[in-house]
C-alpha cells in the first residue's frame, strides 16, 4: 500500500474528494476545512492530506491543518489506517474521526510512537433523510 503526502487544498480535495463524499455526513469536518481552505487560502495556511492507495484506488485519507487535530476518512480498506499511521511521522494532537477508523488508527500509531491513547469526548454526527412535518 502506498501513501502520499500532499500539501494545499486543491490538491488534497482533488485526491480526497471522492472518498469524502462517498459519505458527505461522516466527512463534514474534512469537507469543510477543505472547502474553507479553497475559498481562503489565508484561514488554514498549511494544509496537509495523506492518501493511502491499493493500487489506483484511493482506500484511506486524512486532513490536518497545524495545529489541529488529523482527521480522518471512513477508510474503503482498513489496512490504508495502518499504512497512513506509519506514514505520518509528524506529532499529532489528537485524531478525529468515526469509530471504529479513529480508534484503528489510533492504536497503529500509537504502537509507532510512545503515547497513551485517550478519548478526549464522543461525538456524532446525524444526517436527515426525510423530514416528517408535525401535525398541526
Amino acid at each position: 500500500m502506498e501513501v502520499e503526502h500532499v500539501m494545499g487544498a486543491e490538491a488534497v480535495l482533488d485526491r480526497l474528494e471522492e472518498l469524502l463524499l462517498r459519505d458527505e455526513a461522516r466527512h463534514n469536518l474534512a469537507l469543510g476545512i477543505l472547502s474553507t481552505a479553497r475559498a481562503q487560502p489565508s484561514v488554514y495556511p498549511e494544509l496537509h492530506g495523506w492518501v493511502a492507495r491499493a493500487g489506483s484506488r484511493v482506500v484511506a485519507a486524512a486532513v490536518r491543518t497545524p495545529p489541529h487535530n488529523l482527521v480522518l476518512a471512513q477508510p474503503v480498506d482498513e489496512r490504508g489506517l495502518h499504512a497512513l499511521a506509519g506514514a505520518i511521522e509528524t506529532e499529532l494532537p489528537g485524531v478525529v474521526g468515526g469509530v471504529p477508523e479513529v480508534d484503528t488508527f489510533a492504536a497503529s500509531f500509537a504502537e509507532r510512537h510512545p503515547l497513551e491513547i485517550r478519548a478526549a469526548f464522543d461525538q456524532r454526527i446525524y444526517a436527515l433523510h426525510r423530514l416528517i412535518p408535525p401535525d398541526t
